[in-house]
């Protein structure tokens, strides 16, 4: 098992967190790793840059993830896409909903000009000065929603699930990097919440809930996602909805085969269970 810690944005490795920690953690004989997620530069710095980053290093061991605002929420989304991999994570201030806040926290003028230029130079702690931060770190962090929510203004509510049901195929199998990419989960919850915002709540709640009560982000998706495509059918949505819900649920569950067949072997690993 090993110890992995998640700075924040603008951090770096030499974080007061990460040293306390660090310092810690060797006292009982242990190691924490801390990588350089401004590496290699901090203007390309995106959420899906930071889970490469983890994967590459992570190996075959189990994790101990601990993550501080930007990096509790890079470990969060890491421990839903790869359960199996994680033994344990502890979040300090996770930056959930990230986009959605960073665009309610930055000052309008700041955000129109981001968006014009394409970059922004934002202060860096860890470096001790500004450094300028690519547009797609916000993009990045929006994924199917913002997919979703353009689609929808674009040409209303079928187009908008279309768009979405494309941004998830797109991260699951992306061109680039081999067909092999994530297990959709947050993609299709961000075009959920944008279709459908009503159902989107309570099925967000159900997950918390049955994470908590078995243990498994796995066994919280499977069934939320599953039951997505129950509820529109039980709402009587129109035929449009239903198929592409259906879809969602499809693809999330493709991509779960190998956490089915732990399931049904019984050797499926909590997200406390340590190796």
């Amino acid at each position: 098992m090993r110890f992995v810690w998640l700075h924040g944005f603008a951090s770096a490795p030499t974080s007061t967190k990460a040293r306390y920690v660090q310092e810690r953690l060797a006292r009982r004989g242990q190691t924490l790793e801390v990588p350089d997620l401004n590496e290699p530069a901090f203007r390309d710095l995106t959420v899906t840059r930071m889970l490469d980053q983890l994967a590459k290093i992570s190996g075959q061991d189990r994790l101990v993830l601990f993550g501080s605002s930007l990096g509790g929420y890079a470990a969060a989304t890491y421990a839903a896409r790869h359960p199996d991999q994680i033994a344990a994570a502890v979040l300090l201030a996770p930056a959930f909903d990230l986009a959605r806040r960073w665009e309610e926290r930055m000052p309008r003028a700041d955000l129109r000009r981001w968006r014009r230029e394409g970059v922004f130079a934002f202060d860096h702690y860890a470096h001790g000065r500004k450094e300028e931060l690519s547009i797609e770190f916000l993009g990045d962090a929006a994924k199917g929603a913002a997919a979703t929510a353009a689609g929808r203004a674009v040409g209303g509510p079928q187009l908008a699930l279309a768009c979405g049901v494309s941004a998830m195929l797109g991260h699951v199998f992306p061109l680039f990097r081999g067909f092999r990419g994530g297990r959709g989960v947050a993609t299709a919850a961000g075009t959920v919440a944008v279709v459908e915002p009503v159902v989107a709540l309570p099925l967000a709640a159900a997950w918390f809930l049955i994470a908590r009560v078995t243990g498994r982000a796995s066994v919280a998706s499977l069934v939320v996602i599953g039951a997505t495509p129950v509820t529109v059918v039980a709402l009587d949505r129109p035929a449009w909805e239903k198929v592409g819900m259906a879809a969602l649920a499809a693809i999330v569950v493709g991509r779960h085969a190998g956490n089915l067949v732990r399931l049904a072997r019984g050797d499926e690993p909590t997200l406390e269970r340590s190796p």
